[in-house]
């Protein structure tokens, strides 16, 4: 599974923890730092500068990215 076959919040969690990744801004290279469910498959992702990136979880692939978590 990758993030275009995600249209749910419980499916996008299960995916990060499966794949150990966290998610990135494809703009700005800024680090989701939380994830607010919605009704409807709406997602809110809070970015670690605090703003916001509301969309379909279904659309998340054209604002966000996976990225392997660094172990350290």
């Amino acid at each position: 599974m990758d993030l275009k076959q995600i249209k749910t919040y419980e499916q996008l969690d299960h995916f990060l923890f499966e794949h150990e990744v966290e998610l990135t801004c494809k703009k700005k290279g800024i680090r989701v730092t939380g994830i607010d469910p919605g009704k409807g498959g709406q997602l809110t992702f809070t970015l670690s500068n605090g703003s916001k990136i509301e969309c379909l979880a279904a659309e998340m692939k054209e604002y966000l990215k996976a990225i392997p978590l660094i172990k350290g």
